[in-house]
């Protein structure tokens, strides 16, 4: 479920209705649970081809989240929901989520256990940045992971990374190195301790408009 909610997102207006529809195949049974789609992928990537413009009816305007709309809800595409989940079939594997998360981290815990997670999930088809590290955290809040991250991971963010140099240097587009943000906002954190999600998402918003609070509705 956390997969599925990272990579559809939830959309301004009909919020989580592509995962729950996707989920719920549309209200019939059996469900698209974890343990059907990984033993039939075939057979879910073509009942979403076949019912893709079913579930985009469904909710117009439209259906995945902000940080996820040049997704696709194609089955059989290269680039569509089918293949990303094929991808994440494949990296958890025949053992499941839990022997998949304790393989890679082994015994790490806290920010070494999330960072070796963070790079495996990089197999996944479409699962940038933003993706895994949501899918992480979200993760970590269950309790599959035994600690959130140190940093915030914001190499190759955009937004984030623009509020972080406008709060470090009143610019942003100020000279602020990798390592010189993840300090930053690493003692922000100690300060706050709201979680790097909360901050990134926090920043991102922020630098789109410095003066002037504009809430973020999706």
């Amino acid at each position: 479920m956390i997969f599925l909610y990272t990579h559809f997102g939830k959309h301004r207006a009909s919020q989580y209705g592509y995962a729950t529809d996707v989920y719920g195949s549309l209200g019939a049974t059996p469900y698209w649970t974890w343990d059907r789609v990984s033993a039939h992928l075939n057979d879910f990537r073509t009942w979403l081809d076949a019912n893709k413009a079913t579930i985009k009816a469904n909710h117009k305007p439209g259906g995945f989240g902000n940080h996820r709309k040049y997704e696709s809800l194609d089955g059989w595409s290269y680039s569509g929901t089918g293949a990303v989940v094929e991808s994440y079939v494949d990296w958890v594997g025949d053992n499941g989520h839990v022997a998949k998360i304790n393989s890679v981290a082994g015994n790490s815990t806290g920010q070494n256990g999330f960072d070796l997670l963070y790079e495996s999930l990089d197999t996944v088809h479409r699962f940038g940045r933003t993706a895994r590290f949501d899918y992480l955290m979200m993760a970590n809040k269950v309790g599959l992971l035994s600690g959130p991250p140190g940093h915030a991971h914001l190499r190759s963010a955009t937004g984030p990374q623009r509020g972080v140099r406008l709060l470090g240097t009143g610019d942003v587009k100020g000279s602020m190195s990798p390592q010189e943000q993840d300090s930053l906002l690493a003692k922000l954190e100690a300060h706050l301790q709201v979680g790097f999600d909360v901050l990134e998402d926090a920043l991102c918003n922020w630098q789109k408009s410095p003066t002037t609070f504009k809430p973020f509705r999706g």
